[in-house]
């Protein structure tokens, strides 16, 4: 990611922004908070797709974009270095159709409904809004001690400790971490890897990455600890699963709002 990019002046391209995605199991809130304490590693996710129009940045994906605004703001500046972040001009092929949208479309809809995209309503109608300040259209101050309480009934506290690990290897405190790496088979799954890099192959949770809940990530992160070696992977699976998340052009896929 570019070092002197702001994301509060990136702009976005709708009115509203709903709670959870359109393709995954994890609320947009509960993404922010895996990537704040560093359960998530935020290369795992789809790249964030800036476009560059009329000397202003725009973002097609909302959801993503008041994630990445949220961590600026609380200034996780690690995790935003790590986020995978594509510029697109006028001239870039792989996103031409996006592109013409977005200028004879989105824009021009956005000015005849006087929406200047500085800023996002959170829509109450698909999903809950548990995670945000409505007045402010923000995740709320206390978002993380509200997930570890309301959602998974646990003292921020044990929260934030799931991913801390001793490593009898190395014997040194490390931190455990969700990551998507290696060909587009592979980057079907999640792994828990240890960040001393002990262990090279690491633990495959054994659904698709877009069924993962946080609780799901908790549990396992908390398996993991107790029992690295005979751990047990979820029972939910599907065998029709697909991950595009390799290829640019379904790159978003993920992130897509729709209205």
């Amino acid at each position: 990611m570019n070092r002197s990019r702001k994301f509060s002046d990136v702009l976005y391209t709708q009115k509203y922004v709903y709670p959870n995605f359109s393709n995954g199991k994890m609320s947009i809130a509960e993404t922010y908070v895996a990537l704040a304490i560093g359960f998530l590693d935020p290369d795992s996710l789809p790249p964030t797709v800036i476009f560059h129009h009329d000397n202003k940045q725009w973002c097609r994906d909302t959801r993503c974009l008041i994630i990445a605004r949220a961590l600026e703001q609380k200034h996780y500046h690690q995790v935003l270095e790590a986020m995978q972040v594509i510029d697109v001009e006028k001239t870039d092929k792989r996103y031409e159709k996006q592109y013409i949208n977005l200028i004879y479309e989105r824009i021009p809809a956005m000015k005849r409904k006087k929406l200047d995209g500085k800023t996002v309503e959170v829509s109450t109608r698909k999903g809950s809004v548990c995670c945000f300040d409505l007045v402010s259209d923000r995740f709320r101050d206390d978002v993380i001690s509200h997930v570890a309480k309301d959602h998974l009934n646990m003292k921020v506290a044990q929260l934030r400790d799931l991913n801390s690990y001793y490593c009898e290897k190395c014997k040194e405190t490390t931190q455990l971490q969700l990551t998507r790496f290696g060909s587009k088979k592979q980057r079907k799954f999640y792994r828990i890897m240890r960040q001393c890099q002990c262990n090279d192959q690491g633990h495959t949770i054994g659904i698709p990455w877009q069924q993962v809940t946080f609780r799901i990530m908790s549990s396992e992160l908390r398996k993991y600890k107790t029992k690295p070696s005979v751990i047990s992977a979820p029972t939910e699976q599907t065998d029709d699963e697909t991950d595009d998340s390799s290829s640019y052009n379904n790159a978003t896929s993920f992130y897509t709002d729709t209205d």
